[in-house]
C-alpha cells in the first residue's frame, strides 16, 4: 500500500504477461507506505514482516527490485530487517522476487535509529 500526491508509473502493457504489473515509477509526496512480507524461520515456520513509513519521494525499479526513498525518510518495523525506527535522508529497500523486503540501507547526516527490544527472542 503506497500513497502520494502524484505519480508517474510505467506499467506492463495490456496483454503482456508479467508477474508484477509495475515496471518503474516515481511517487511524489508526502509519500506514505506499508510493505508486508514474510520471513522464514526455523522448522518451517514463518513470521510476518511489516515496514511502514513516509518520505518526500519514492522511486521504484522492478528490474533491480529496489525502492528508493528520499527526503525526510522515516521507517518503522518490528523485525530483524528494521527492528525499531529510522530517520534518514535516503533509504534503499531491496525486495526479493516475491516483492518482499529483504534489506534496507540508509544514508544521511544526521540520521537516527532507535532499536526495540525483542523480548528475549
Amino acid at each position: 500500500n503506497i500513497t502520494g500526491s502524484s505519480a508517474v508509473l510505467d506499467l506492463v502493457p495490456l496483454g503482456e504477461k508479467a508477474s508484477f504489473p509495475l515496471r518503474s515509477g516515481t511517487i511524489q509526496g508526502p509519500v506514505r507506505f506499508r510493505l508486508d512480507g514474510e520471513r522464514k524461520a526455523a522448522k518451517g515456520t514463518s513470521t510476518a514482516v511489516v515496514v511502514t513509513g513516509n518520505a518526500a519521494k519514492l522511486t521504484y525499479d522492478d528490474a533491480s527490485l529496489t525502492m528508493t526513498l528520499t527526503g525526510g525518510v522515516h521507517l518503522e518495523g518490528d523485525d530483524a530487517v528494521i527492528g525499531g525506527t529510522v530517520d534518514a535522508s535516503k533509504a534503499v529497500i531491496r525486495l526479493n522476487d516475491k516483492h518482499e523486503v529483504i534489506e534496507v540501507s540508509f544514508e544521511g547526516s544526521p540520521g537516527k535509529s532507535t532499536l526495540r527490544e525483542t523480548g528475549g527472542q
